[in-house]
């Protein structure tokens, strides 16, 4: 039988003084973890029952976020990018079950060819392409991209092959920044343009893939370990990118909530009627659009929804097309951002009705967010925050006392304490990081003269040049050293010191400086901050290594020299 408007009131009302008895919980959280602010919102039976600000989105200015604060939302980019994909294919122009490399002819993967003969677009949507992740080569200092958005087609097809093909899921960041340059062939104002009709068809006036037009957008800061403030440098990623796809995407509570209900609407759409092509529209698009644009937008976001591969042993569980698609109860839920090690400790609503839940998670620089869908009961919950996750991603646990609240979920988890380990573990890795780049130094070694190592190399591959050169001296008592640039960007300049042998090192001194100087992405990799000279021949080196991946079966990128 349907709820009666009088039921629905009443759960509403519940649901609001839950949700009410929660706002401690997440004011706790705040002070314990001295995140700048927190912005969130709540949609229940298809309306919006809760947005509201913590903290600061600009200390200086005591701004507290309202439902209209820009954040960046790093990979909850994604789904956007699905979207565009889906409604070409809606449109006739691709086929999400062809070959990538039908429409973008230069992927030809050198090191597993079948990944480029027999990837489709949808195995490069859902990470299960089993080409490695590259990190340190799509991020750099103050989380600055050092691609170019040219070489990416390139690059992709010189990942190192760390699985067979369809064999595991591993996320991956190049895997969107291909699609989107499969996006730029069809659309004259590339990916933006694309993304921007999406945002257009949905009503999202405030979400980004640029600048934005006035000054309510939350500032980025970096907590030190005295609990004060620094402020840091603002992502820079936007449209024109090389990983705009991947995560260029700026948007507020509002709009997300809007979006994550026209995704619900969507995915009440019966699975018959898209594989048909039936007429349908969705009843969360504007009216005035017309009706050949909502049906597409309409059968877009439900594909989006449905075309998954599994996260792991569990079929419930899976990844979609920028969505992860799970099933609750599950850990799934809790491990997508945070140490495995904390948040496998207790799994959310373990003795509540099982639920499907759809959304994603994001991370850039110091922003991290989250948005969680409940399709059956056309609720969700979004969470924003310009907090770092070298912190422990505090959006994800925020949206799980959120979700906790709402559906009065059981047991009730101590969702303060998992925040409190969540931040001590993600503070563990500084310390893990720091004790095993001293434990493999090999103290009492030297280096050799120093313009042996200086010149410029590069690593095929990737298209990226490490440019070694005499670093000016600090002080009067120290000595000259070396400093190495990544791809002639001047904010990629870094001062190497000496480790050992000819290896040469970046690694700060302190927790501190590695998140003033911008190098928190670095963090969980003590090789990442290491490059190893070789090949020495005469009077000079004619190689470089380098670490760029935290998965060891990628092994280290070689760099050539080049020129005198």
């Amino acid at each position: 039988m349907a709820e009666t408007n009088d039921a629905t009131g009443d759960q509403h009302e519940k649901a609001i003084q839950r949700l009410d008895a929660a706002v401690p919980v997440i004011e706790e959280i705040l002070r314990n973890s001295r995140c700048p602010s927190f912005s969130v919102g709540i949609l229940h039976h298809g309306s919006t029952i809760l947005t509201k600000g913590f903290g600061f989105s600009n200390k200086e200015e005591n701004r507290v976020p309202d439902e209209n604060t820009i954040y960046h939302i790093g990979s909850c980019t994604k789904a956007f990018t699905a979207t565009a994909i889906a409604l070409l294919a809606e449109q006739g122009k691709v086929d999400l079950f062809a070959p990538i490399s039908r429409y973008l002819p230069a992927f030809r993967t050198t090191y597993n060819p079948e990944v480029s003969q027999k990837a489709t677009i949808v195995d490069v949507l859902t990470h299960s392409t089993g080409l490695a992740p590259l990190i340190y080569g799509v991020l750099g200092r103050n989380y600055s991209i050092l691609t170019r958005h040219e070489d990416v087609v390139h690059n992709c097809s010189r990942l190192p092959s760390v699985a067979p093909l369809g064999s595991e899921w591993q996320y991956n960041n190049w895997s969107y920044a291909l699609t989107s340059r499969l996006v730029d062939e069809y659309n004259p104002s590339h990916w933006a343009g694309a993304v921007s009709e999406v945002l257009d068809t949905l009503g999202l006036s405030r979400t980004f893939t640029g600048p934005i037009p006035d000054d309510n957008i939350a500032k980025a800061y970096t907590v030190l370990s005295d609990g004060s403030y620094t402020e840091c440098t603002q992502p820079q990623l936007q449209g024109g990118d090389a990983f705009d796809g991947s995560g260029a995407m700026r948007s507020c509570v509002k709009d997300m909530l809007q979006w994550s209900k026209a995704l619900m609407a969507a995915h009440r759409i019966p699975p018959l009627i898209v594989e048909q092509n039936s007429e349908v529209v969705s009843p969360t698009l504007p009216e005035s659009l017309e009706l050949s644009r909502r049906q597409l937008m309409a059968k877009a976001l439900r594909i989006i929804q449905q075309r998954k591969f599994t996260l792991a042993s569990d079929p419930l569980q899976s990844y979609a097309l920028g969505l992860f698609r799970l099933s609750m109860p599950t850990t799934a839920l809790n491990t997508v951002t945070n140490p495995p090690e904390v948040m496998r400790s207790y799994i959310l609503g373990e003795e509540s009705p099982p639920r499907v839940i759809v959304g994603h998670t994001g991370d850039l620089g110091s922003f991290t967010s989250a948005y969680w869908t409940f399709p059956e009961t056309e609720s969700a919950v979004v969470v924003l925050t310009n907090g770092s996750s070298v912190d422990g991603d505090l959006s994800n646990i925020v949206a799980q006392v959120l979700t906790q609240a709402l559906f009065d979920l059981k047991p009730k988890i101590d969702l303060v304490g998992i925040a409190g380990k969540a931040m001590a573990a993600s503070k563990k890795t500084w310390e893990d990081t720091c004790s095993s780049w001293w434990a493999h130094r090999q103290l009492g070694t030297h280096h050799k003269c120093l313009s042996v190592y200086m010149g410029s190399y590069a690593s095929t591959d990737l298209r990226m040049t490490l440019r070694v050169g005499f670093a000016p001296s600090e002080s009067k008592e120290s000595q000259q050293g070396l400093e190495i640039t990544i791809n002639d960007l001047p904010d990629q300049r870094l001062r190497l010191h000496h480790y050992h042998h000819d290896t040469w090192s970046f690694f700060p001194a302190t927790r501190d400086e590695c998140l003033t100087e911008g190098l928190g992405i670095y963090m969980s990799s003590w090789r990442a901050f290491n490059f190893d000279f070789t090949r020495f021949e005469v009077d000079k080196f004619r190689g470089m290594q380098w670490c760029m991946d935290l998965d060891p079966r990628s092994g280290p990128q070689v760099f050539g020299r080049i020129g005198p």
